[in-house]
C-alpha cells in the first residue's frame, strides 16, 4: 500500500508548524531534527533580488504568451 502520492512533494521541516517540530523533537531528539532542518535550509531555492528578477522575467514572458494566444483566437 502506498502512503504518499507520486505528485505530492515532501515539505521542508521549516514549513511545519511549531507544535509539529516540537513533537518530532520529542520523538526523535533535538539534534537529529535540528540537523534535518539545517539540511533542508541548504536545499531551499534561492530568494532575494536575483530570484525575484528571474520570477519577473518568467511572469513577463507568460504575459506575452497569453497576449499572443488571445490574438490567435480573434482571427
Amino acid at each position: 500500500m502506498r502512503v504518499t502520492r507520486r505528485k505530492e512533494r515532501d515539505i521542508p521541516l521549516a514549513e511545519y508548524p511549531g507544535w509539529a517540530v516540537d513533537v518530532m523533537m520529542g520523538l526523535y531528539g533535538e539534534k537529529p531534527v535540528a540537523d534535518a532542518m539545517a539540511a533542508d535550509a541548504s536545499t531551499l531555492p534561492p530568494s532575494g533580488p536575483a530570484a525575484a528578477a528571474d520570477l519577473d522575467a518568467v511572469e513577463s514572458f507568460l504575459a506575452r504568451v497569453q497576449a499572443w494566444r488571445r490574438g490567435l483566437r480573434r482571427r
